[in-house]
């Protein structure tokens, strides 16, 4: 098992896991350049329908539920036991869901998409840094507090833009590089790898 994997598994809460950062820290200023480069690439993606597949589909399952727990949040203003709730499964399931996409998904877009496929991945782990940073900001303010709402709304902004890019750019070249059956597998093994990650 890495290092790296190691320190994950023994993250025990979501405050740990946000200030888990790459050993390589990325500027914050930087994440606007990267997400505006990514909107220029989906331009010509923006009206391609989901086409499926093994790990396409699971990618986008993942991201409905963060999607939906960030709703609930939003929609439960006013009881502060039901924000606190859903503000925490939000980040929970954003801490999976960065861990295992870092861990399974972007070795192997640097292994098959070559320079393209390196270049994505240090930018996708540019934006999840940048996230994190977010994640762990959201600790000094409480759940129903104003400065929490907005810092909840720029995290969720931030992965929607990102999550439609893998949706529509990256994991679809990804998946036909792999090819049906390692698709399947990198969808398991993203899965398995979701359930190493901190849950508490």
């Amino acid at each position: 098992m890495s290092c790296s994997l190691q320190r994950l598994v023994r993250i025990s809460n979501v405050t740990s896991f946000s200030l888990c950062h790459a050993s390589r820290r990325i500027n914050p200023s930087c994440t606007p350049t990267i997400l505006r480069s990514q909107v220029a690439l989906m331009s010509s993606f923006k009206n391609t329908p989901n086409v499926g597949g093994p790990l396409l589909d699971t990618i986008i399952e993942d991201h409905k539920g963060i999607w939906s727990y960030y709703d609930e949040y939003a929609n439960s203003a006013g009881d502060v036991d039901a924000q606190t709730r859903w503000a925490n499964q939000f980040k929970w399931h954003v801490a999976r869901h960065a861990i295992a996409e870092e861990l399974v998904l972007y070795p192997l877009m640097e292994q098959h998409m070559g320079e393209e496929g390196k270049q994505i991945a240090e930018e996708d782990r540019g934006i999840h840094q940048r996230v994190k940073e977010i994640l762990y900001e959201l600790e000094s303010h409480a759940p129903d507090s104003k400065e929490h709402a907005a810092l909840l709304k720029e995290a969720v902004d931030i992965l929607k833009q990102h999550g439609n890019h893998e949706e529509q750019v990256e994991f679809l070249k990804l998946q036909k590089a792999l090819g049906d059956e390692g698709a399947a597998k990198a969808a398991a093994s993203f899965e398995r790898t979701k359930l190493l990650a901190p849950t508490r």
